[in-house]
C-alpha cells in the first residue's frame, strides 16, 4: 500500500473583466492577450467598429475624402 495522497491545488490563473470595447478595451486585451490571465471583454456589440479621426471630419477641420478612400 502506498502513503497518502498529497493533493495539488489547481492552478488558478487570475481573471480579468474589460467593461467596453472601444479603443482602450481592445488594446487593454491585445496587450493582456499574452499574460496568465483569463481575460472577459464586456461590449453591447459584438463587432469592433474603427472610427479614426471621426471627430475632425465633424467638425470640419478634414474632409471625408482625406480619411477614407471612396
Amino acid at each position: 500500500m502506498e502513503g497518502p495522497m498529497t493533493l495539488t491545488p489547481p492552478l488558478h490563473r487570475p481573471s480579468v473583466v474589460i467593461v467596453g470595447g472601444g479603443m482602450g478595451g481592445i488594446q487593454a486585451a491585445k496587450t493582456l492577450a499574452t499574460a496568465a490571465v483569463d481575460i472577459t471583454l464586456v461590449n453591447p456589440h459584438n463587432y469592433y467598429l474603427f472610427q479614426p479621426l471621426i471627430y475632425e471630419v465633424a467638425n470640419a477641420p478634414l474632409q471625408a475624402e482625406d480619411v477614407a478612400h471612396s
